[in-house]
């Protein structure tokens, strides 16, 4: 991800994090890593795993592809 796209993942979790009034702590708990892992995701400091990536879209109700720039994979099969 460059830097740019980078700024704009963190400031959008930020954003919506204060928007529902949440504490990281609240978060982080909420997608089950410590309040400190969490904090270094939205400093950039850490990239969440897709795993988390998506419990973090599902906590905030977030579908828009681009806040991990998640792209569906047309081609996977069950």
């Amino acid at each position: 991800m460059a830097h740019k796209e980078d700024r704009y993942v963190r400031q959008m979790l930020i954003n919506l994090r204060k928007a529902r009034k949440l504490t990281q702590k609240e978060v982080a708990n909420a997608i089950g890593v410590s309040r400190a892992h969490y904090g270094r995701i939205e400093s950039g400091d850490r990239t969440p795993s897709l795993s988390k990536s998506l419990r973090i879209k599902e906590f905030f109700n977030y579908y828009n592809d681009d806040i991990f720039n998640i792209e569906e994979d047309k081609n996977f099969s069950n």
